[in-house]
């Protein structure tokens, strides 16, 4: 084994400035992919620009736990069908909405097609490392396509229980991509149980 490596060790040395560079790239982008695989308790924030977020309410961010559903990431939904892919924050209706990081507001949509009263915004941080969407609030019309910095309000809350059930908590729905890849938005946001 200790030949075969002193002969993998020759053998680079001896390799252009070129080829070390594609090596070195290659093992990069291995260690990202694999970094991206290992997601979930364990998985531990790297110390970016954009870290830590800001709350996107305030005075404190609660997740929704009511008899209509979990709020966590990957809980149940459709009867176990599929699985949450993000995380219901508690609010009230009109209640502000705040930017978590430094970017631009991108755009706004509707959370459901066939339905325009409940929307939903899209931002994408300052270095564009992260993307977050948050349905069921109306985005400042002033603030689509404009530079906002953290903790500057973005919209504000709508009652999403008045399409499903007074049951339902109030709440924003919120996903969280990192490089284009949907993640637990709790690596990133801090939330309290309700």
């Amino acid at each position: 084994m200790k030949n075969l490596l002193n002969k993998a060790w020759e053998w680079f040395k001896s390799t252009s400035f070129r080829t070390k560079l594609g090596i070195f790239a290659g093992l990069v982008f291995v260690v990202m992919y694999l970094r991206n695989l290992i997601k979930g308790r364990n998985y531990t924030p790297p110390i970016t620009k954009e870290f830590p977020f800001g709350s996107i309410v305030q005075p404190r961010q609660v997740m929704r736990n009511d008899t209509l559903g979990l709020g966590h990431y990957g809980a149940s939904r459709d009867g176990g069908i599929r699985s949450h892919a993000g995380i219901d924050i508690e609010v009230y209706k009109s209640q502000p909405i705040y930017a978590p990081f430094n970017g631009t507001v991108t755009r706004k949509y509707f959370a459901y097609p066939n339905n325009k009263k409940y929307l939903g915004l899209e931002m994408i941080s300052e270095v564009g490392e992260f993307k977050i969407k948050i349905m069921y609030c109306v985005p400042t019309d002033a603030k689509i396509g404009s530079y906002v910095k953290k903790g500057e309000m973005i919209g504000y809350a709508q009652a999403i229980s008045e399409k499903y059930s007074t049951l339902m908590t109030d709440h924003l729905h919120v996903e969280l991509y990192q490089y284009g890849n949907r993640m637990d938005p709790t690596t990133h946001i801090q939330l309290v149980k309700g």
